[in-house]
């Protein structure tokens, strides 16, 4: 991102007045020149990246902290003279941290120090590139049973759960005896085919089979 005339600048604003406030830190350079700005953030725009005078300027990293203990709704305007365009728009809960890096673009970062994406985004990966996962303590997809989640284009839905899946126990009838029980077979063959279908239920909800040719 570049500002190349003195009517262009970046501007900050909060919806609301946040206590304590937002604090941003920006840094930004023409040719071997590195420059950087700091402060806080309030319900009035603060310039968080100046216009160049007689030069050009390359932003390469504006971070906005949310100190607050609850949100802040933030907006990031590029201002070309009266012309206002906006770069960012969203809420900042309370500890998360919004950046933006030169050849990236905007991320949001939360209070764990993790990058936060939201539920609109898009990611592809080419033929033959691959998920690397650590071998000591793992990942997850989904940190909780709330979180939806779909396959092969299906509509995501939580972890499906239900009384269906329970596992299954072999009546003792079934064992170790020479005469064995029609009804205690039956028993177990309705209880297998429950959780069965109580199983491929829960695999079409999420997409990972299509329960059909």
């Amino acid at each position: 991102m570049y500002l190349v005339t003195s009517s262009q600048t970046i501007t900050a604003v909060l919806a609301d007045v946040a206590t304590p406030a937002p604090t941003y830190l920006t840094a930004y350079s023409s040719g071997p020149n590195r420059r950087a700005s700091n402060g806080t953030l309030s319900n009035t725009a603060a310039t968080i990246v100046p216009a160049p005078v007689s030069e050009f300027f390359s932003v390469e990293l504006m971070s906005i902290h949310n100190a607050d203990n609850a949100s802040a709704t933030l907006t990031i305007n590029f201002v070309d003279g009266a012309s206002t365009r906006k770069l960012w728009v969203g809420t900042l809960a309370a500890g998360e941290t919004l950046q933006y890096v030169a050849g990236q673009g905007f991320h949001c970062i939360d209070s764990a120090g993790r990058i936060k994406y939201s539920e609109s985004i898009a990611l592809t990966l080419a033929d033959s590139e691959d998920l690397s996962l650590g071998t000591t303590t793992g990942s997850k997809i989904g940190t909780g049973t709330d979180q939806k989640l779909g396959f092969w284009d299906a509509t995501p839905v939580v972890q499906p759960a239900g009384a269906a899946q329970a596992a299954v126990t072999p009546s003792t009838d079934l064992t170790g005896s020479d005469t064995v029980d029609a009804a205690a077979v039956l028993a177990a063959v309705q209880a297998v085919e429950t959780l069965a279908n109580g199983l491929r239920t829960a695999l079409v909800s999420a997409g990972i089979i299509k329960g059909a040719a």
